[in-house]
């Protein structure tokens, strides 16, 4: 996801493009990662017990952009949600 980049001055830079190529986190097709269901019904459990304890409330402001911490799983620098007990 890396590509050489040159600017007007003719100076050559590397670069992170996320739109470089496919990202296929669990692959496809019957040899498929055997963790993607469990991926799945962990999320599905995350969103269903926070919909059933909380209450999402618009954002005010701005929601600044896709920044992203990189990592062995990319995570985002600034997490925006506003929640009260329901």
């Amino acid at each position: 996801w890396l590509r050489t980049e040159t600017d007007a001055l003719g100076q050559t830079a590397v670069v992170f493009d996320a739109q470089a190529g496919p990202n296929l986190a669990f692959s496809t097709g019957p040899r498929q990662c055997f963790g993607k269901k469990q991926a799945l019904l962990q999320i599905k459990t995350t969103v269903s017990l926070l919909l059933w304890e909380f209450q999402f409330e618009p954002v005010e402001g701005s929601l600044g952009g896709w920044e992203i911490q990189e990592r062995l799983v990319n995570l985002p620098k600034h997490c925006y949600v506003k929640l009260s007990k329901a």
